[in-house]
Parts: C-alpha cells; sequence; structure tokens
C-alpha cells in the first residue's frame, strides 16, 4: 500500500478551486476522527462522493463501505482505490442514504461529510438511517453547513444560482436536535471555514500558500476565541450511539 497521507494529499491538489480549499478542511476532520477508530472497524461514508476521506480511513485497515448515489463519482472513486492499492480495504456502493441497503447495527462507525446539505428534504430520515445502522457505542460522524455562518447570505446565493450545490443550511439547534432525536449523543463538536473557502486561486501555487496561511490563522482564532466556531461555515458533530435508539414512526 502506497503512503495514503501523501497520496490523498495529491488527489485534493487536483481538486481546483473551491473543492481543493473545502476538501481540504475535510482531510483535516478525518485525521481527527482517525483516533475513534481501530484497524479491523466496519466503517460506512454515507454519500461519499469521490471518497476522498476513506483512502485515509483505508490506510488504518478499516475496512470502507463507501455509498453514493451517483454512479460517476464512485466510478472516479474505483479508479482511485485501484491506483492507491486500497481495492481490499473499499467497498463502492450504490445506495439511497435515506433507504440505506444494511441491516441494523451492523458498523462499527458512521460518517458523513458535507454530503446531507444536498437534499432538498428527508435530513431527519438521513440522520435515522445513520443511526439506524450503527451498533450501540458505535461512532456516528456528521459534518454540515451552518446557516448562521456570516458568509451565509451570499452562500446561499451562489447555492440559488447553482455556483454551489447546497440546497440546505443548518442552525445550530436544529442540528444538534435532529442528531439526539435519533438516539445519538453527541460527544464532540467543533466548525471551521470562518471565511469564504477559496478567497485565493487554487490553481496557483501562491493561491495555494495563501489559503494555507488562511487556514492556520482560523485555527488560531477558533482556538483563542471558541465562541466563533457558532458562524463557521461548517459544524462537526461526533456522536456515540445511545442504547435506545429511536424506531421511525416515534
Amino acid at each position: 500500500m502506497k503512503d495514503l497521507s501523501k497520496a490523498v494529499e495529491f488527489l485534493f491538489s487536483k481538486l481546483k478551486g473551491k473543492r481543493a480549499a473545502r476538501d481540504y478542511l475535510r482531510l483535516k476532520r478525518v485525521d481527527r476522527d482517525l483516533t475513534n477508530v481501530k484497524s479491523g472497524d466496519l466503517i460506512l461514508d454515507v454519500g461519499c462522493g469521490l471518497a476522498l476521506d476513506d483512502f485515509l480511513y483505508a490506510s488504518k485497515g478499516v475496512m470502507c463501505n463507501c455509498l453514493d448515489l451517483h454512479q460517476e463519482s464512485l466510478k472516479m472513486a474505483k479508479s482511485w482505490a485501484r491506483y492507491l492499492k486500497t481495492e481490499n480495504k473499499m467497498n463502492f456502493i450504490l445506495g439511497d442514504a435515506l433507504h440505506l441497503p444494511f441491516k441494523d447495527a451492523c458498523f462499527d462507525a458512521v460518517v458523513s461529510y458535507s454530503a446531507i446539505e444536498h437534499l432538498r428534504c428527508g435530513y431527519d430520515k438521513w440522520i435515522y438511517e445513520m443511526a439506524r445502522v450503527a451498533r450501540e457505542g458505535g461512532l456516528v460522524v456528521l459534518t454540515t453547513s451552518n446557516r448562521s455562518w456570516f458568509f451565509y447570505p451570499i452562500a446561499r446565493l451562489y447555492s440559488k444560482i447553482r455556483i454551489i450545490d447546497f440546497e440546505y443550511f443548518f442552525h445550530y439547534d436544529e442540528i444538534t436536535d435532529l442528531l439526539e432525536r435519533n438516539g445519538l449523543k453527541i460527544i464532540a463538536w467543533d466548525a471551521e471555514g470562518l471565511y469564504v473557502y477559496h478567497i485565493f486561486p487554487e490553481s496557483l501555487y501562491i493561491g495555494r500558500i495563501l489559503n494555507d496561511l488562511l487556514h492556520k490563522l482560523e485555527e488560531i482564532c477558533l482556538r483563542k476565541f471558541p465562541c466563533l466556531r457558532k458562524i463557521c461555515g461548517r459544524f462537526g458533530f461526533s456522536c456515540i450511539k445511545k442504547s435506545n435508539g429511536r424506531k421511525m414512526n416515534e
């Protein structure tokens, strides 16, 4: 197996503009989440897209099930898995996040990075399904967009004219209520994206350097002033599934 950390960073570098900057933040997020999983664990990534996050999990010996509704994304992810020699640690599944094709309590961890906001409805069912397939005491991780972000009006305009493909932005209380209602205990949360992700063009070397400096400045600001987390662009929640999981008809 190749050096996955370097390889995945290389793959991220191929995603220009806002995708590269946004996925840089996701890469750092996965680095943190890796401390909660161990070799041999079975993980499900709901709405995996290009499955970039899962290459890092695979590098730790975790068996990754990567589910998405878009065949083209899965096709590209499979080609990268062949290049990185991770086919034996990754399964690619064409499926619907609102109707996961798995039995109850079959995964050690269930994650979903920057995916739920692409729906127009069905957010409760999405989180319910994540909780349903996680084992009792298993890890459930969700990241999504924040309606209280101070750039929200601009982001919402961008989504309307399809510069970005977000359909929904969550309030903090709204998303935490959805998580807790579905039998998930929040053990930690953080935030990222204090400013517009792609101020400088990622296609230029100097643009990547400047964006990297801004990311580091953001980290310092969030450490010094934790209250700023609630006006960042994205939330990240780490949860544990409680024993009394919710039934869908409740």
